[in-house]
């Protein structure tokens, strides 16, 4: 469950008793990729992403593609939108529970409440600066959802042999794993073909990893060079 606090910037703000309070109030679920979690999203439940992606349906034509940190639910007895199903894209780690469980777990801990209210807001922007942006062109709204799928994760690095001396380079500056280009599309509502366009354009100028003869990459995408896919993003 740290990962969800970190993911949110709550972590430290928490002491043990209300985390371990939050674990017997929860129960802890590790769902394997493309695994249905319809189960946990009934309207009286609350899911939390601990670790992983989840692919969110809700209702008709919206999609959405959550990271860690993310809270799926009504955990404050103002739904904010309908039900909903959820596939996981990846191995993903989730805590749920009964959302009157949060709820009078909140009364007794108030700091949970202002930790979530934190996470909520956070998801918010996210909605808003990735499927928000729905006046952009395909090339800018593709490149915002792989930077915020990528968000947390560490340069991979590796070594290499050059003149006699090791040299340690920078293999990736994210990696986005188990989210398809029919995900990528619905998420966004831009048609299949228009996502692999800019993916192969991405490919093309450096920014995303080159595929290899034989090699299938729909659901891997390298981030091999990050400021680039932030100026396709966001400009600047």
């Amino acid at each position: 469950m740290d990962a969800f606090f970190d993911a949110i910037g709550a972590r430290k703000e928490l002491n043990p008793i209300a985390r371990r309070l939050f674990l017997e109030a929860a129960q802890y679920h590790h769902v394997a990729k493309d695994e249905l979690v319809l189960p946990f999203l009934d309207s009286d439940r609350v899911v939390f992403v601990a670790d992983g992606l989840v692919r969110e349906d809700r209702g008709v034509d919206t999609v959405r593609l959550w990271k860690t940190g993310a809270i799926l639910g009504n955990w404050t007895g103002n739904p904010l939108h309908g039900m909903s199903s959820g596939v996981t894209r990846s191995s993903t780690s989730l805590f749920q529970a009964r959302a009157a469980d949060v709820q009078q777990l909140i009364q007794r801990i108030p700091e949970l409440g202002l930790c979530f209210a934190r996470a909520d807001a956070m998801q918010a922007q996210d909605a808003e600066r990735v499927y928000g942006a729905t006046r952009l062109v395909p090339g800018p709204r593709v490149a915002r959802l792989l930077l915020y799928l990528a968000r947390g994760d560490e340069p991979i690095y590796r070594k290499e042999e050059t003149g006699g001396r090791t040299v340690v380079g920078i293999a990736s500056r994210g990696v986005v794993q188990g989210v398809t280009q029919r995900d990528m599309a619905d998420a966004l509502a831009l048609g299949l073909a228009t996502v692999e366009k800019v993916i192969a354009s991405l490919r093309k100028d450096g920014i995303l990893n080159a595929p290899e003869p034989g090699a299938r990459l729909n659901r891997r995408f390298v981030i091999m060079d990050r400021a680039k896919l932030e100026h396709v993003a966001y400009g600047g």
